[in-house]
Formats: C-alpha cells, sequence, structure tokens
C-alpha cells in the first residue's frame, strides 16, 4: 500500500539559467515523492520517487483519491 507524498516540484524552463542546472533537461518539470510509511509506521521501504514530465502545461494539479485521503486523516 503506497502512501507516497508530493514534496517538491521544480520547473526546468526556470533553472535552465542556473550553471549547477546544466546537466538537467532545459524543459520540463520534475516532481519529487517520498513514502511517508517509515516516519510514521517506523516501518516500509523508504521509497522515493522522481517524475520527469517533458510538457509542463500538460501537468494537471489532481486532489488526492478519497481512499488515500481517509487513510491520511
Amino acid at each position: 500500500n503506497s502512501h507516497a507524498a508530493f514534496v517538491a516540484q521544480w520547473n526546468l524552463d526556470e533553472l535552465a539559467v542556473s550553471p549547477c542546472c546544466a546537466k538537467l533537461p532545459k524543459v520540463g518539470l520534475l516532481s519529487f515523492f517520498i513514502d511517508l510509511v517509515p516516519f510514521v509506521e517506523d516501518s516500509g521501504d523508504g521509497m522515493s520517487r522522481v517524475v520527469y514530465n517533458r510538457d509542463a502545461d500538460s501537468a494537471e494539479e489532481r486532489e488526492p483519491d478519497d481512499d488515500v485521503a481517509e487513510e491520511n486523516e
């Protein structure tokens, strides 16, 4: 059962001017997620995930599924 939480999102279009980001793609979004279970229950695998979306304009904000929202209450 996944308890991934959204942590951060970088707009690569805005970071492209920075020399430290030279090896990253010049367009799109990087979204960062972590597994909260190890922090809440002292178990779980501690997985993290970075998702690259090349088309930043196509990314859409979504509400959590009802089942996940109820588990987190």
